[in-house]
C-alpha cells in the first residue's frame, strides 16, 4: 500500500473499539485504505477534474486528502510525492480561484476535530467517521447533528453510485443516514480473515481450510500446525469476540440482531442482555476456545496481543496461522513498515501463491457467519461550505478527484512508470471503482500482481454477504450510548482464564442490563418498534438465503419465541 496517515496508532485504534466486527475492520480500513498526501489513492477514476470551476476559494487541509503544493525539495526527494504534485499542479490549473492552506488541525483526533468542526476552524476535508470514534452508531449521531455536509445532492449529480463495483456499493450505501450521504468513499477493506502457510501445510500433508470452514475446523488445524517451536496461531486481543460473534452470540453491547441482545419496548432504553437461555452455545464456544490454549496448547493468547505483535510472530515463522485484515499481505515491507506478510515472501524468496493462503475467518457449526465482512470509510466535507454551494462542489470535486478520482488514476500510472511494480497498482484487494479493475495503459492485472490463488481469495472474501446492520434501520442515538465495560470483563474471563463460565455470563446479564436502565433512548418508542419489525424481518430473510441451517436451527426460532413478541411484529 501508499503511505497513509498515522496520527493515531494501531494501539489506540484497537482500544476504540467495541463492535467485534464492523466497527474494527472499518478502522482497519482507514488505515489500510485511505490516503495521505504522499501517498495518492489507488482507487478509482470517478470525478475527472474536467470542468474549469470559476470558484475564487481558500480551502485547509490538514494532509489529507491532500494538501498544499510540495515544496521543490519535496518533490525531487521522493516519486510519490512527485506523482501527487503532478495530479495537484493538474487540478489548480482547472481550479484557477483555488487556494489550498495547510491546517495544522489534527483531524484524527475526535475531540479536536469535533470541537473544530463545532467552531468553525475546521479543516475542508475529514474523515468522517473519526466524529464517531469510529464507533457506528456515535458517527451516525454526530452526522445528524451536522458535522459534516450532506453531499447527498452532489453524489446523484455526479452518477457516483452507478461507478461503483457491486461488492463495494452496499458497503458505500451502508453509510447512508437517514437516506443521506455525508461522506464520499475514502477507504474500503474487504474484511478481516486467517492466513496460513500453505507451504508447510503442503510439506505436511494437510488440507488448505476453506470458506465455510468452523472454529472446531480452526483448532484441528491449529493443533495440526503446532510443531516443535511452532504453534498454530497467536491470537489478538479481540479475536475471541469474533468467534462468538461468528456463532451469532452477542458479544457488545450494542451488537444488535446477536442471539442474546433483545427489544425491550418497556424501558427507557430499549435493549436487554438475556444470556440465561443461550447459555449453552456461549459454553461450547469457550470450551472450544480454551481447549486450544490449555489443552491443545497450540494458540498464543494474551489481553496485550494486538495485531503488530501477530504480524510479527506470523513473519518470523512463530506461527502458522494468523488472523489480519487484507493490508497485511497488500501493505509493502519497507523500512518503516515490516509487519508486511510480503517480508516473510521476500525472505523464503518464493512467490505469494506458494507461502501464503487466505480464508474468511471461521463460522459456527451451522453455517453463520460474521468475523469477515466489509468496512468503508467516509470522506465528509466541513458544513460551513453548504452556505455556499459553488464552493461545496469545487471541495467535494477535489476530494473525489484525489481519493477515487483522476488525479487518483494520475499518480498510479507515474508511481507505475516509476516503478514497474504491479502491486503498487492493485494494491486494493477489491477496487472500489468498475474502472479499477483494469488499467488499460498498464501491462498486467490483478491476478499476475498477487498470484491467481491469492486473487481468487480476495475476491471470494469480497464477496461475502454483508449481515445488515441495525444502524441502517433505526433512528440514530443522540443520548448516552451503553459502554463495553461489563463485557470487557465478561470476555477477558471467558478467554483469558477457565472461571467457570455460568457466573461470569449472570454478572454480565445483570451489570449490563443495569446499565440499559440507567440510560434514556433519544428514539421515540413508536419509531422504535417500527424499525425493530423492519431490522428484525429483514434480518430474519438474509439468514434464511446465506445461512439455511442457521436460520432453521437458530435464529428464526429465536425470532419467533423471543423478538416477535417483545416488538409486536
Amino acid at each position: 500500500m501508499l503511505d497513509t496517515p498515522a496520527p493515531i496508532s494501531e494501539d489506540t485504534l484497537e482500544k476504540a473499539c467495541t463492535l467485534p466486527v464492523t466497527r474494527r475492520q472499518l478502522l482497519r480500513t482507514m488505515a489500510a485504505g485511505s490516503v495521505a498526501l504522499v501517498g495518492g489513492a489507488a482507487l478509482a477514476a470517478c470525478s475527472s477534474g474536467s470542468n474549469t470551476s470559476a470558484v475564487k476559494v481558500t480551502f485547509y487541509s490538514s494532509a489529507w486528502p491532500g494538501d498544499s503544493m510540495p515544496t521543490a525539495a519535496q518533490i525531487k526527494s521522493s516519486p510519490v510525492t512527485k506523482a501527487y504534485a503532478d495530479s495537484l499542479t493538474k487540478w489548480q490549473k482547472q481550479n484557477p480561484g483555488v487556494t489550498i492552506k495547510h491546517s495544522a488541525t489534527n483531524i484524527w483526533d475526535t475531540k479536536i476535530l469535533t470541537t473544530a468542526v463545532s467552531a468553525g476552524t475546521a479543516p475542508t476535508w475529514y474523515m468522517g467517521n473519526v466524529l464517531g470514534s469510529f464507533l457506528d452508531p456515535a458517527v451516525r449521531a454526530a452526522l445528524t447533528r451536522g458535522l459534516a455536509a450532506d453531499l447527498t445532492d452532489l453524489i446523484a449529480k455526479n452518477n457516483l453510485e452507478a461507478q461503483l463495483t457491486s461488492n463495494y456499493l452496499p458497503v458505500f450505501r451502508n453509510t447512508q443516514v437517514g437516506g443521506k450521504y455525508y461522506g464520499t468513499p475514502a477507504g474500503y477493506g474487504i474484511g478481516h480473515g486467517i492466513y496460513f502457510r500453505r507451504d508447510l501445510l503442503q510439506q505436511y500433508g494437510l488440507q488448505e481450510p476453506q470458506p465455510g470452514w468452523t472454529w472446531e475446523d480452526f483448532r484441528t488445524l491449529a493443533k495440526q500446525m503446532t510443531r516443535g517451536k511452532m504453534h498454530g496461531a497467536q491470537m489478538q486481543n479481540y479475536i475471541f469476540s469474533e468467534a462468538l460473534y461468528s456463532n451469532g452470540l452477542v458479544s457488545s453491547a450494542i451488537s444488535m440482531g446477536s442471539l442474546g441482545l433483545t427489544p425491550s419496548s418497556s424501558s427507557t432504553y430499549p435493549w436487554r442482555f438475556d444470556l440465561n437461555s443461550i447459555a449453552n452455545r456461549y459454553e461450547a464456544v469457550v470450551n472450544s476456545w480454551r481447549a486450544m490454549v490449555y489443552t491443545d496448547k497450540s494458540i498464543l493468547i494474551n489481553k496485550n496481543y494486538g495485531d503488530s505483535d501477530v504480524a510479527a510472530a506470523f513473519i518470523r515463522g512463530d506461527i502458522a496461522l494468523a488472523s489480519s485484515d487484507v493490508s497485511f499481505l497488500t501493505s509493502s515491507p519497507s523500512a518503516t513498515n515490516t509487519t508486511s506478510a510480503q517480508a516473510l515472501t521476500n525472505r523464503l524468496n518464493k512467490p505469494i501463491d506458494d507461502v501464503l493462503g487466505f480464508v474468511p475467518n471461521p463460522g459456527g457449526p451451522h453455517g453463520s457467519f460474521g468475523a469477515t465482512q466489509a468496512g468503508g470509510a467516509i470522506g465528509s466535507i466541513d458544513p460551513k461550505l453548504q452556505r455556499n454551494p459553488g464552493a461545496l462542489a469545487t471541495a467535494y470535486d477535489f476530494l473525489t478527484y484525489m481519493i477515487i478520482g483522476q488525479g487518483a488514476v494520475d499518480q498510479i500510472y507515474e508511481q507505475y512508470q516509476d516503478t514497474k511494480d504491479l502491486k503498487l497498482v492493485y494494491n486494493s484487494a477489491s477496487p472500489m471503482t468498475k474502472n479499477m479493475t483494469t488499467f488499460p495503459n498498464i501491462s498486467g492485472t490483478a491476478a499476475d500482481a498477487w498470484g491467481p490463488k491469492t486473487f481468487k481469495a480476495f475476491q471470494t472474501i469480497a464477496s461475502i454477504p454483508l449481515i445488515p446492520s441495525y444502524t441502517s434501520y433505526f433512528p440514530a442515538e443522540q443520548n448516552t450510548l451503553p459502554t463495553e465495560d461489563a463485557v470487557n470483563d465478561a470476555l477477558n474471563g471467558l478467554s483469558f482464564t477457565q472461571n467457570p463460565i455460568a457466573p461470569i455470563l449472570a454478572k454480565l446479564q445483570t451489570l449490563q442490563n443495569q446499565q440499559y436502565s440507567s440510560l434514556n433512548s433519544s428514539v421515540a418508542k413508536a419509531d422504535f418498534l417500527k424499525s425493530a419489525q423492519t431490522f428484525y424481518k429483514v434480518l430474519d430473510a438474509f439468514w434464511q438465503k446465506n445461512a439455511p441451517d442457521f436460520y432453521a436451527q437458530d435464529f428464526h426460532p429465536w425470532y419467533e419465541q423471543t423478538i416477535l413478541p417483545a416488538i409486536g411484529g
